[in-house]
């Protein structure tokens, strides 16, 4: 430790110090007092913009309760138009698609399912979109294109999901007359959990398989 004899001597060495660091430490702190206070403007902007995306998708969800068919479109542009970073923009993209599909714009809804498959991190998301998707595909009659995705995609139909790709898988081979593919793409859908009425008759509609000719 430095020992001073006065506390003249302590002054000198202090003003010393400052003469030759006082520029940097004022920098310093000017810089450190700047980033807290713009890191405390983003946050309130921040806030602020979550607060505006959740009123206008608070209005959507209004608009889809009355069958506002006009204003749901309008709030769900503006939503992905003007918070596209949002959750509420994936939401609206959803909102949006559905909208699409019951006015028979099957493009319309395709674009929209495409845009939050490439807006979204999230796995669920995704393959929600995925499975709207797939199901408007093979609307439009691209039952190929449809399959062609579903074979793609490895893990990511795993788990929950993976039994509805599977009924997707065999609708789409029932539409390109592949009666064997699908019947076990819809087995396996059964086997990894899938129960309903539509799948059974689905099963059921399918031609009975040919026992094979014997051997002459």
């Amino acid at each position: 430790m430095v020992h001073y004899d006065t506390e003249d001597q302590q002054l000198d060495t202090i003003k010393k110090w400052f003469i030759e660091n006082g520029r940097a430490v004022v920098l310093g702190l000017v810089i450190g007092i700047g980033c807290i206070l713009g890191w405390n403007a983003w946050q309130t902007n921040k806030n602020v913009q979550a607060r505006e995306a959740s009123d206008l998708f608070q209005e959507l969800l209004q608009a889809v309760d009355s069958a506002n068919r006009d204003s749901l479109v309008k709030l769900g542009e503006r939503i992905k138009t003007e918070y596209p970073d949002s959750p509420y923009a994936v939401y609206a993209g959803f909102f949006l698609a559905k909208q699409h599909v019951e006015s028979g714009k099957m493009e319309s809804a395709r674009k929209e399912l495409e845009s939050v498959l490439a807006g979204s991190s999230e796995a669920s998301i995704k393959n929600i979109a995925r499975l709207r998707l797939l199901r408007i595909l093979l609307a439009e009659g691209k039952s190929r294109k449809a399959l062609d995705l579903i074979n793609g995609l490895g893990a990511s139909g795993s788990g929950k999901f993976e039994a509805a790709y599977e009924e997707l898988k065999g609708d789409a081979h029932v539409a390109l007359g592949q009666e064997r593919e699908a019947r076990s793409a819809y087995k396996r859908a059964s086997e990894l959990g899938r129960t309903s009425k539509f799948l059974d008759l689905k099963v059921e509609d399918l031609p009975v398989p040919r026992a094979p000719e014997p051997a002459q």
